[in-house]
């Protein structure tokens, strides 16, 4: 019960991060062809 639970825990971070590097990336990106565009 111990490691399933450790197991998902470390599953929702992985997923958090995930989800943050994607907004970063995709801000990034927004930046980028906003400059290129001006």
């Amino acid at each position: 019960m111990d490691k399933s639970k450790s197991h998902e825990n470390f599953y929702a971070r992985f997923i958090k991060f995930t989800i943050w590097s994607c907004v970063i990336v995709v801000i990034l990106l927004v930046v980028l062809w906003f400059f290129l565009i001006k």
